[in-house]
Formats: C-alpha cells, structure tokens, sequence
C-alpha cells in the first residue's frame, strides 16, 4: 500500500504529518550545512495535501522519497524546485494526472518512480524528461496505453506493469542500454518477430510478460 485511507479528513492527522514534514526538511537542511550532509530526504507516507514552498536549496539532497504524500497536482513545484541535484525522485501513490513541471529541471535525475497513479498520456513525459539522464523508470500501475523509449536514450530500466498496454513499446528494441523490460499486467496479444530474431536476447531475458492473458505463445 502507497497510502492509508483516512476517509474524511482528519485535522489533527494532518497537523501533525504537516508538523513531521517539517521537522524532516529542517533536519535535512541543518544536515546540509554540515561535513557529512545526509543525501536521502523521506517524507514516506506523511499525507498533508500541500508541501511547503521552500526559499533554500537542498542541493546536499540526492534522494527524494514522496510516496504516498499525495499533493495536489503541480502544488508541489515550489517545493520540488528546491532539489537541483536529485538522482532519485520517487513520487508513487500519489494519484498524479501528470508530472509536475519542476521534475522538467532536474538535469541529474537518473531514477525516477511513478507507480500507482493514474498518468494515461505519456507525450508529456517525452517531452518533460527527455533531456534528463535517466537509467531507471517506474510506471507501473497507471493507466497507459502505449509508450516509447525514443526520448530516453541511457534508459537501463523500465517497469510499464500493470497498465493498458497494447503493443510492445516503441523504440524499445533500439534502446542499446535497455536490459530490464516489464509488461506484465497488460493487454498485450502479439510483439514484433524480431523480438526473438536473435539480436536481442539479453533484453529478452530481462522481460516479463507474465499476465498478459491475451498473449500468445505462438506470437
């Protein structure tokens, strides 16, 4: 589970995970001030609707952990606008339409984690992080339809488990750095003959197509 359900909102939860949130930017902030400053940033699961629009940077941070916080929409740039230097953003289970626009700035973004929200249009992704380096992408859980790996040329990692997917995705047989491919959970019925052409079998060996019920073995 990326969230608890908290039904109607509870003001006392939510002052309190407000008040954790906080207490874990402050910390991380005097962390960064020292000889040893701590890389990882996890607010896990404090739902508090809103994240706070910060006015320092945390360029220290290199990991950020945003599971579960559940923000609203592009709320969250004033806040995400703080990390110059992330590597990894996880921002699963947040029931995100669409990515927020400060994610388009982070040039050394390498992980980045979307599962379990409800993206249904990757055009906007080609276009918001196709000039990061990313190795690793998670989108599993949403509710796509096709995808591409044409803008992500260093791509190593791509989850697209558990969407709408119909057709193996686009370009991922010229990704040279692809090596692990999941598509399990979708709608897949047939993939290209050179899938198993001979060329490709490391990235054949890293593929799960399990649950893909329609799919079949003589495709």
């Amino acid at each position: 589970l990326y969230t608890r359900d908290l039904g109607a909102p509870d003001v006392s939860v939510l002052v309190e995970e407000r008040r954790l949130v906080a207490v874990k930017v402050s910390e991380s902030w005097q962390s960064g001030l020292s000889a040893e400053p701590v890389s990882e940033l996890s607010l896990h699961g404090l739902q508090t609707d809103n994240l706070p629009e910060l006015t320092v940077q945390f360029a220290h941070v290199h990991t950020l952990d945003l599971t579960g916080v559940r923000f609203l929409g592009q709320s969250a740039n004033g806040f995400l606008n703080s990390f110059p230097a992330l590597r990894r953003l996880v921002l699963s289970g947040n029931e995100l339409t669409a990515l927020p626009e400060a994610v388009e700035r982070m040039s050394q973004l390498e992980r980045l984690e979307l599962a379990a929200n409800t993206l249904t249009d990757p055009e906007p992704l080609y276009r918001q992080l196709g000039g990061a380096p990313l190795r690793w992408l998670d989108l599993s859980h949403n509710q796509l339809g096709t995808f591409s790996t044409r803008a992500f040329s260093r791509l190593e990692t791509l989850d697209l488990s558990y969407n709408s997917v119909t057709h193996w995705p686009d370009g991922a047989l010229e990704a040279t750095d692809l090596r692990t491919l999941n598509l399990s959970g979708n709608a897949l019925t047939t993939f290209a003959d050179r899938v198993l052409g001979g060329n490709h079998d490391e990235l054949v060996a890293g593929t799960d197509l399990s649950d893909n019920h329609q799919l079949s073995l003589d495709s």
